[in-house]
């Protein structure tokens, strides 16, 4: 258990040397200070490690999904017939039902809705 804490310790100990002596070499390059280049090498590690595990996780998911079916079946769908909306029950002279008042042709049964 000692040995395994160590290891991440030594780790995490490595990391942010690198990420200061990218920072340090940021201030040489770019006019800024040590703590904002060490800002900036940081937020750019945190950002790319987050997509990483996005990236992981999103494979992980992918795995135990079923795998796509390509459907061939689409000209087959071509030569059936549109799905039309069923006749209404109510005369055309009749009164609307909705209320309104005036006669069904006139007002939900219009051909131009």
């Amino acid at each position: 258990m000692h040995k395994l804490f160590f290891g991440i310790l030594i780790s995490v100990l490595v990391i942010l040397a690198l990420l200061v002596g990218l920072g340090a070499l940021l201030t040489r390059i770019l006019p800024l200070t040590l703590f904002q280049a060490a800002v900036l090498v940081t937020g750019a590690s945190v950002a790319t490690s987050l997509w990483l595990i996005m990236i992981a996780c999103f494979i992980r998911t992918m795995r135990y999904l079923p795998p796509w079916e390509v459907d061939d079946e689409e000209d087959e769908e071509d030569d059936e017939e549109p799905l039309r909306a069923p006749k209404s029950q109510t005369p055309r002279n009749a009164p609307c039902p909705c209320g309104s008042g005036k006669k069904y042709k006139h007002c939900c049964g219009s051909s131009n809705l």
